[in-house]
């Protein structure tokens, strides 16, 4: 049976949450690989060279657009891609966490508290029209799609649904 070395990073969640962290997780088998798994954070304080370039990334993704308060200190999709871009997943990339704290056009709910205005809504390039708030996985992967590929990120990116398995 594989063993599995974990490595701790430090992540930001706010004062409320000091200590927080990652996990480099690492298996010692004849299918290596190399997961970064992230809790609940905004950002990370520190880059260990250790995290960079796995071959998995789960980043939690509470929202699409990065808000004017970003409090309780959550990652939004459009935070997210600069993680991406920095640590470079080799492999896949899972989204998870996913909330519905995006304002949506219409919806009553956009009056509860988490809903925050986004401070500068994500855009296709070129484009002034932000891209539709996602309101369930299949909406959530279709925008995420349309994305990295509208930016040109090469990053296979799966939006996690209840009783997701995936074999490493």
């Amino acid at each position: 049976m594989a063993g599995f070395d974990v490595f701790p990073f430090k992540t930001d969640h706010g004062s409320f949450a000091k200590g927080s962290v990652g996990y480099l997780i690492r298996n010692r088998s004849d299918n290596p690989f190399r997961l970064v798994y992230t809790s609940d954070f905004m950002t990370l304080p520190e880059i260990p060279e250790e995290i960079m370039s796995p071959d998995y990334l789960i980043l939690p993704c509470w929202r699409l657009n990065e808000p004017t308060q970003n409090t309780p200190r959550h990652l939004s999709f459009q935070r997210a891609m600069e993680v991406m871009k920095l640590l470079k997943p080799a492999r896949e990339i899972f989204l998870v966490h996913i909330g519905d704290t995006d304002p949506v056009p219409g919806d009553p709910a956009n009056a509860i508290a988490k809903k925050r205005e986004p401070a500068d809504p994500l855009t296709p390039p070129g484009s002034s029209d932000p891209y539709p708030i996602p309101k369930n996985q299949e909406e959530w992967q279709a925008v995420v799609n349309r994305i990295l590929s509208d930016y040109h990120l090469p990053f296979k990116c799966t939006v996690a649904w209840d009783n997701l398995s995936v074999t490493l």
